[in-house]
């Protein structure tokens, strides 16, 4: 497949999938996760998701849609017998499936959506976890006010209960970046010290919801050690730099910011042009300023 344009994929899927509607619609996510395709048995109401933006590289990378097939296979398999959508009412049963999500006040459409603010633009909102039926996507409802007002329940307890089940669903991870390095190359470069972290979560799908985590802070002093300015990298990671005194230029670090985001960053995926301070020991984030120091 010479040119992997999202309608030859979904051809392909067609012929691999007789049985299937496979169809591509656009989602409605605060964050516009873009195009998606859905593979659908014609029996059923619910079927495999599969994000565009994240299957593309994979399809490029190996050159061919292989992988692609087999995640959409094992989702039509995962698809339950039958799909009723009145369990959303059901709030003891939802707050089970409740995430957080990090985006920014400036650029995501966050109206009638209860939010929770983090740190400049910054902030929390929520989601509720439909389906986890392939490795390439997640299908989720945003929590608006209108669900608030049918539950009973106001924001606060609603990130309550989003903090919980969060840490169950989409667990916290810390690693180096040489680590991925390593996965990439195949060996780890050498260097004096690790000059980038990642914070994400295991599923790599709105990881940076991680730095809103009780836990962050203690896992970055624990790994870290240090006090760390944060680079907004997308709304599924954050890079950390230690601030040392090698790591103080706020002013490059936003420019950074802003040209990666600009050349390398889905806009659906963009997250901030700040960059942000933590702070280990007030458990704070903040806009980051010349003024920081560790």
């Amino acid at each position: 497949m010479a040119n992997f344009t999202i309608e030859k994929v979904v051809d392909s899927l067609k012929k691999e999938f007789p049985h299937c509607e496979v169809s591509i619609n656009s989602s409605e996510a605060i964050n516009k996760p873009g195009q998606i395709i859905t593979v659908k048995p014609k029996d059923k109401n619910i079927g495999a998701t599969l994000y565009w933006n994240r299957i593309k590289p994979q399809i490029e990378k190996e050159g061919n849609i292989h992988s692609i097939i087999d995640s959409a296979r094992r989702g039509i398999e995962n698809v339950p017998a039958s799909y009723n959508a009145e369990w959303i009412q059901d709030y003891e049963y939802v707050r089970n499936k409740l995430v957080i999500c990090i985006g920014s006040s400036e650029t995501n459409n966050l109206e009638n959506t209860p939010c929770h603010k983090v740190a400049g633009d910054l902030v929390e909102y929520y989601r509720i976890m439909v389906d986890n039926f392939t490795d390439s996507g997640e299908a989720t409802i945003t929590v608006k006010d209108n669900l608030l007002k049918m539950w009973g329940k106001n924001a606060e307890q609603i990130r309550e209960d989003a903090l919980k089940s969060s840490q169950d669903i989409r667990p916290f991870v810390l690693h180096s970046i040489m680590d991925e390095f390593k996965e990439i190359l195949g060996y780890t470069p050498e260097v004096d010290e690790c000059p980038l972290w990642v914070a994400t979560n295991v599923k790599k799908i709105y990881g940076a919801a991680v730095i809103a985590y009780p836990k962050f802070f203690d896992d970055v002093r624990e790994k870290i050690g240090s006090n760390c300015y944060l680079l907004p990298s997308s709304t599924h990671e954050v890079l950390l730099a230690p601030a040392t005194k090698m790591v103080q230029d706020v002013g490059f670090m936003a420019e950074m910011v802003r040209e990666i985001n600009k050349t390398e960053v889905a806009p659906e995926d963009r997250l901030s042009n700040n960059v942000f301070f933590v702070n280990i020991n007030e458990k704070t984030i903040k806009l980051a300023s010349t003024s920081n120091n560790n």
